[in-house]
């Protein structure tokens, strides 16, 4: 049995990947934690892709797509681009992120920013749609933002939400255009707490 399926992220929506795309996914030994998901469509050896940054993975592995990650793939397509890649802020794999404050789970693994570090530095474009974090989660889209300011990187959202987190891309029309993105406490010096 493969790490995937030895963790259930609960949730029944699976939907087979396009045909022309090649999947892959980077999970864990105990199958709780995906740290990447890509999606490429070209031969190139190094192709041009979007790093899309989300709350936490669900149910998308090599072969089949989440909603979510459908959406996305299609997005980045339409940008030209030659693959997609998919980190999250947390790791640990739930359809509902309510799950996530669940006793005994560690949202995050320790491997979770090293890894969104390393691909963001070959980026093409780093999009971040998380959407808006239970309080006691948004040190973790903090910790990912404040770790790729201090990297260099310029960062897009697709809007914001009214407590101006990257807006969830599940939930945003496709004619939304990209936008830079600077979190409230990097505007005006404000206290990153």
């Amino acid at each position: 049995m493969s790490a995937e399926h030895l963790h259930d992220p609960g949730g029944k929506v699976r939907i087979k990947i396009q045909d022309g795309i090649r999947g892959s996914a980077t999970f864990s030994p105990c199958g709780r934690y995906r740290t990447v998901l890509a999606r490429e469509w070209t031969d190139k050896k190094e192709p041009r892709f979007a790093l899309w940054i989300g709350m936490n993975p669900s149910t998308a592995g090599p072969e089949v797509d989440d909603p979510t990650c459908l959406r996305e793939v299609k997005r980045t397509i339409a940008l030209g681009l030659e693959a997609y890649i998919k980190c999250n802020v947390m790791d640990f794999r739930a359809t509902k992120p309510k799950m996530l404050l669940d006793p005994g789970v560690q949202p995050c693994s320790s491997e979770n920013i090293s890894s969104i570090r390393a691909l963001a530095a070959k980026a093409e474009l780093i999009i971040l749609a998380y959407g808006t974090l239970h309080k006691k989660l948004s040190h973790y889209g903090r910790d990912v933002v404040q770790a790729l300011h201090a990297d260099g990187h310029k960062l897009w959202v697709l809007g914001t939400t009214q407590d101006g987190s990257p807006r969830h891309s599940l939930y945003v029309g496709y004619e939304a255009e990209l936008i830079p993105y600077l979190p409230a406490y990097l505007q005006g010096g404000l206290s990153a707490s």
